[in-house]
C-alpha cells in the first residue's frame, strides 16, 4: 500500500480534522495500515488553526 511505503515517522491530524489520534490508529489498523508512526505511539493532534472540510494529515 501507498500510506505503508511512506514509511511515516510522525503523523499529525489536525483538529480541525475531527480525527482523535485514537480514532486514526484504529482506522490504521482496521484498513491494514502500518507506519513507525503507529507502532510507536507517535500520532498527535495539532492545535486548529483554520477549518478545513476534508481531514488532512500531516505525515513525516
Amino acid at each position: 500500500m501507498q500510506f505503508n511505503r511512506m514509511d511515516a515517522q510522525i503523523i499529525i491530524v489536525p483538529s480541525a480534522a475531527a480525527w482523535p489520534a485514537d480514532d486514526v490508529v484504529a482506522y490504521c489498523a482496521e484498513n491494514g495500515l502500518s507506519v513507525p508512526a503507529l507502532a510507536t505511539g507517535r500520532v498527535f493532534h495539532l492545535a486548529p488553526y483554520r477549518a478545513a472540510t476534508n481531514p488532512d494529515w500531516v505525515l513525516g
